[in-house]
């Protein structure tokens, strides 16, 4: 069934979200931005957030950043590209970040900062 008649045979807005593909590890030098791209389909009403995958800091929930660090932004595309981003990266960036869909049973995938 196409995605038209699916969301009529389960009522609307039944289709969980899952991310399109894995999110890539990045390599960026001190100083520079980063930004990790967090892809998702079927977002419907539920919501992205980033955090710091070591300790869980949350750092962005949907479209507002949540942590205090200035250096952090958020951006999205047409619901489905999710961006974290970090700039003038310093050493304590580096490491893994967590996006998540706060569905039923929470989806996460982790992309890492080298």
């Amino acid at each position: 069934a196409n995605e038209k008649q699916n969301s009529v045979l389960h009522g609307y807005g039944s289709v969980i979200p899952d991310f399109s593909q894995p999110i890539e590890n990045i390599t960026v030098h001190v100083g520079r931005e980063a930004v990790l791209e967090c892809l998702v389909s079927h977002l419907g009403r539920y919501k992205v957030g980033w955090l710091k995958a070591k300790d869980q800091t949350i750092l962005a929930l949907h479209k507002r950043v949540i942590t205090h660090n200035t250096r952090i932004d958020v951006d999205h595309e047409d619901n489905r590209i999710w961006k974290l981003k970090i700039r003038h990266v310093q050493e304590s960036d580096r490491g893994c970040y967590m996006c998540q869909i706060n569905t039923e049973e929470m989806k996460k995938q982790v992309g890492c900062i080298d």
